[in-house]
């Protein structure tokens, strides 16, 4: 695992951000990516907390709260909860660093999604997949 683990990362554009109400309340931030490539921290006592960064479009420095969720429609399909950052937008990249290992090997074809496009990097060579 610790060898695969760093090589690699997934990213996608944020589809949809559902706003709290006020403040205090968390939003929701909808990806592509999911309960469908990610092992559900319900099945697992592994720490499953991938670092993760955001590709912004605009310039705020407002902060807001968020869950991000996976793309399927059941209640376990939430990739992170409560986090604190920069306001997010529709557009906006989320990317999720450190899932080289027990990732794409796990890869479900739920709801006929089609499995993710993957790049691979050999010695300075880009190779589309």
């Amino acid at each position: 695992k610790f060898v695969h683990k760093y090589n690699c990362f997934a990213a996608s554009k944020i589809e949809y951000v559902i706003e709290g109400h006020t403040k205090e309340e968390t939003g929701t931030a909808f990806v592509h990516l999911g309960a469908d490539l990610f092992l559900r921290k319900v099945y697992s006592s592994l720490d499953i907390n991938y670092p993760y960064s955001i590709l912004h479009q605009g310039d705020s420095t407002a902060q807001a709260t968020y869950n991000i969720a996976g793309p399927l429609c059941f209640a376990g399909d939430f990739l992170y909860d409560d986090i604190t950052v920069n306001k997010l937008n529709e557009g906006d990249v989320f990317f999720i660093h450190n899932i080289g290992a027990n990732t794409s090997s796990m890869w479900s074809r739920h709801c006929s999604r089609e499995e993710p496009q993957y790049v691979t990097v050999h010695s300075s060579k880009m190779t589309k997949s």
